[in-house]
């Protein structure tokens, strides 16, 4: 069975080209192996995934879509359904809380949006908590979008969002 590409042309040549950098690091024998950066070459060409992109990279990779399922829910770094331009992630694991990630959080609902995973209304921005983001002896942490953020303050989450401070 062929599933068809979820991309427009443009975006197909993007993964294509992608896909084959991500394999010539792999055997042949290992193909599955790739899974987790495909599944990344695949997100940075919509912003999130969508079934039919899941079904795709399952093809592509050569692997069944209940393993792509798996590792999609267990990340956090993966996103199923849209996110705002910058995706904030806050860590609320001890560390980060005892350091401040609770007032990074409800900037997060005063400036973006009370309900986690939900896009302004503009799509600008989303937000959601997490539970690790390995930075415990520099927390805050936080990540937008790719870029990771240590020791990060209220202030500074304003500042990325182009807020202006009372």
């Amino acid at each position: 069975m062929s599933v068809a590409s979820p991309f427009t042309p443009e975006q197909q040549q993007t993964f294509d080209a992608d896909t084959a950098k991500i394999f010539a690091k792999y055997p042949p024998e290992r193909r599955s192996a790739a899974l987790i950066p495909v599944l990344h070459a695949a997100q940075n060409l919509q912003g999130w995934l969508a079934p039919k992109a899941l079904d795709y990279v399952a093809e592509v990779v050569g692997v069944p879509r209940t393993r792509v399922q798996e590792v999609v829910s267990f990340y956090s770094m993966f996103h199923l359904k849209p996110v705002g331009e910058k995706h904030v992630q806050v860590c609320v694991n001890l560390a980060c809380w005892l350091r401040g990630s609770d007032k990074i959080v409800d900037a997060c609902k005063k400036h973006i949006g009370e309900q986690q995973m939900q896009p302004t209304a503009d799509g600008k921005a989303s937000w959601c908590e997490v539970e690790c983001l390995a930075s415990c002896g520099t927390a805050p942490a936080v990540m937008i979008n790719a870029k990771y953020h240590e020791g990060f303050s209220v202030e500074e989450l304003e500042q990325e969002l182009g807020k202006k401070q009372p």
